[in-house]
């Protein structure tokens, strides 16, 4: 067996498909389009701050959808609309808050799917130096999966 190149194949890996049909199930508004929206409708939608052309949301969006289906990083979507989000702060809030919440939806499917097995979900906060107070606290809490304050608070719970 031959040493680690700190290199993963990835080409096997089946893309996580309750994350990309969530995503796909989001129209491509404006933002100001999604401005009018209620809150329930927002959750249906997508949009990028400050992107207000239809064929730039769009590639925006095309992007983020490989990156949720094919497992691609932020350098791969970053290439691809540096030309539309052209400050790197905007672009990286941007593929975190689309792809994790496409993860979290994806994963709140399928602990609903196994729910009878595994009936309590465990906060997982990723501990750095962006960490919030709140996830801080909430890092190791197990509660029930059908708790209310569970799915209030499932991730992501906020930006960045």
């Amino acid at each position: 067996m031959g040493e680690f190149d700190g290199h993963f194949q990835t080409e096997n890996i089946p893309p996580f498909i309750e994350a990309v049909d969530w995503y796909l199930e989001k129209v491509i508004v404006t933002p100001d389009q999604f401005a009018a929206l209620s809150a329930e409708m927002r959750r249906l939608a997508f949009t990028a701050a400050r992107v207000y052309e239809a064929d730039q949301l769009l590639a925006v969006y095309d992007a983020l959808t490989a990156a949720i289906y094919q497992g691609g990083t932020y350098a791969e979507f970053s290439k691809a609309v540096r030309g539309i989000l052209t400050n790197p702060h905007h672009r990286r809030t941007v593929f975190n808050t689309n792809v994790m919440s496409a993860y979290g939806a994806g994963h709140w499917e399928q602990a609903q799917a196994t729910k009878a097995l595994r009936p309590w979900a465990t906060f997982r906060a990723v501990i750095d130096g962006r960490t919030s107070p709140g996830c801080y606290r909430l890092n190791g809490v197990t509660m029930p999966l059908d708790h209310p304050y569970v799915r209030a608070n499932w991730t992501p719970r906020h930006h960045n």
